[in-house]
């Protein structure tokens, strides 16, 4: 890119040379026919210094001006080249951070990655016992919503479950929040008592302590709620820098991506079409969202996340397994 700008530079510098030659050629052309008689005679040297005066005065002020113009341009560069490793430093102890906050996460006797991936298994166990015990899709075409509404709704409360749990303390908050997709506060009642008490039971007589019961207590608030906060500074902090060209985002983005597990992906966009994850759906420098500017989501295979299809929320996304989408 250096380089690129090196020769912008250059080649404006000839054209400014060039205009000069030109305008020294025109003054003598216009001197020689106004000032003296066209003949190969004896030279005034009178004339001649009157008019080397002017042309020098005229062309050195040129050539003054370009060399003023490349220093600063030069001085610019290097500005914006110094700027731009700060950014670059920047984002790399960003993105040790966040390597970090995946490493030490634990459950259920997991460390790092391998979370991701029970967490996953959680969140579609949720939104497949909602879908058919709580929100069933006949019970929202009754209301005049469509298949993918109907989803979505889902998707909503399966997460806000696996975001918050269902500790006493924490339920009458998520009955609130969800009332306006769960009309029927009876079907909520049966998320608690006919679906929480048998399992706690069952997960009593297995011997399992009830510390480990995620729905019971905090959910996974403590490990997501910090992890999401700072995926998504990284990507804004990238994003914002007016600096960078888009190919440049897209260039440290990438890089990002390719720390996200596809358990972390498949996550990432769960919590994207939740009301908790509606910043990524936001990207004010340009139309696109930052899921799709960014193809965050790029390397979730087909049929990974069973029938919630990120193709059909997010279909300008270049997916790398897009043949079987």
């Amino acid at each position: 890119m250096n380089s690129s700008k090196n020769n912008n530079y250059e080649r404006r510098a000839r054209r400014f040379i060039r205009f000069a030659i030109c305008i020294f050629i025109f003054l003598t052309l216009v001197f020689i026919f106004n000032s003296t008689e066209l003949y190969f005679g004896k030279i005034d040297p009178a004339i001649w210094g009157q008019f080397g005066d002017i042309v020098g005065g005229l062309i050195g002020t040129i050539f003054s001006l370009v060399g003023v113009y490349l220093l600063f341009e030069t001085l610019k560069e290097q500005r914006d080249t110094f700027v731009k490793q700060q950014i670059e430093t920047r984002f790399f102890e960003l993105l040790q951070l966040h390597k970090s906050n995946v490493e030490e996460m634990e459950y259920r006797d997991k460390r790092g990655r391998a979370v991701f991936n029970i967490i996953k298994d959680d969140f579609h166990y949720l939104f497949d016992y909602v879908g058919e015990e709580i929100y069933t899709e006949a019970k929202a075409k009754e209301s005049g919503k469509s298949s993918k509404e109907w989803q979505s709704a889902c998707i909503e409360i399966a997460y806000q479950i696996l975001f918050y749990g269902l500790e006493k303390e924490s339920f009458q908050h998520r009955k609130n929040s969800l009332k306006s997709i769960i009309t029927d506060l009876a079907l909520f009642d049966k998320l608690h008592y006919r679906y929480l008490d048998p399992l706690l039971s069952e997960l009593k007589e297995k011997g399992i302590e009830y510390d480990l019961i995620w729905l019971v207590y905090e959910g996974h608030q403590a490990r997501l709620g910090h992890y999401y906060r700072h995926l998504f500074q990284v990507v804004k902090y990238i994003d914002n820098q007016q600096l960078l060209s888009d190919t440049e985002k897209y260039h440290y983005i990438k890089v990002l991506r390719a720390q996200l597990s596809t358990q972390e992906q498949a996550l990432l966009l769960y919590n994207s079409l939740s009301n908790m994850g509606s910043p990524w759906k936001v990207n004010e420098n340009r139309e696109a969202d930052l899921i799709t500017t960014y193809h965050l989501i790029k390397n979730i295979p087909a049929k990974y996340t069973g029938v919630i299809n990120p193709k059909e929320y997010y279909p300008d996304v270049d997916y790398e397994d897009k043949q079987s989408f």
